[in-house]
């Protein structure tokens, strides 16, 4: 009766178990992910369109990403692909309950570790590790009385410093100072508000690249932040857009 009473309870706690694990909120928004929501996954094509006698003509579609989510929106991974169709680099991550990336890993082709860089929130710290474990860069993030990030130090794997970023707001601007060890500036990096990339030159493109991504999602539909227009500037003045659509479909296991 005893041993009967016990399995009982065994049981219930188990199932308890599962049903607290089931009702966790997944995670809706991920660091330096372009949707929100419960996704499943991402098919990211290319095509180029160029005049030819005055008409936009459209070069064959061909895929160059493609991303998987777990059903608790806390990693995805990202396999990028080669113009010829073979698997050129593969990517995880891995979110906490915040949304954080915590880790990134990148394989080659072959499946071979490259690099895996590691964020620890506690402590400011981002560390990045070679393919075979070794540290290759420590960088401490610094913060402002706002809690705004104003500044990063960067060391190598041996403890010796090799950058300081310093970040300051100019005209409505971002910038970013990057300094040598020695004090003398390497490089300045002025930055949008709205998506934190380059201001864009003006100039007029004579082609551009159109990339579509459709969207599944486990439930509900996924949904892609707010935002300005991306922009990326060759040495061919190309301009890029990037036109992501989504589309809802049921649960499938």
């Amino acid at each position: 009766m005893k041993l009967k009473s016990l399995l009982l309870a065994t049981l219930l706690f188990a199932a308890l178990a599962v049903s607290a694990s089931a009702q966790q909120k997944a995670v809706e928004r991920r660091q330096s992910d372009s949707f929100q929501g419960p996704v499943k996954s991402v098919r990211i094509e290319q095509a180029t369109f160029r005049r030819v006698g005055g008409e936009p003509v459209e070069t064959p579609r061909r895929l160059i990403s493609f991303v998987n989510y777990a059903p608790d929106g806390k990693s995805r991974e990202v396999v990028d692909y080669a113009p010829d169709g073979s698997v050129q680099y593969r990517y995880t991550y891995f979110y906490d309950d915040e949304g954080r990336d915590v880790e990134t890993s990148q394989f080659d082709a072959s499946d071979h570790l490259l690099r895996r860089s590691v964020y620890i929130p506690q402590a400011g710290e981002e560390l990045v590790y070679n393919g075979d474990g070794s540290l290759r860069e420590r960088s401490v993030l610094v913060w402002g009385y706002d809690g705004r990030r104003v500044g990063t130090m960067v060391y190598d794997g041996a403890g010796a410093l090799k950058e300081r970023h310093v970040g300051t707001r100019e005209g409505g601007l971002s910038v970013w100072s990057v300094y040598r060890p020695d004090g003398t500036l390497k490089r300045r990096d002025t930055n949008t508000p709205n998506n934190g990339g380059p201001a864009a030159p003006c100039c007029r493109p004579t082609a551009r690249t159109v990339r579509s991504s459709a969207a599944k999602s486990w439930t509900g539909t996924p949904r892609r932040p707010n935002s300005a227009s991306s922009w990326r500037w060759g040495a061919t003045r190309r301009k890029s857009r990037h036109v992501r659509r989504a589309s809802s479909t049921r649960t499938r296991i």
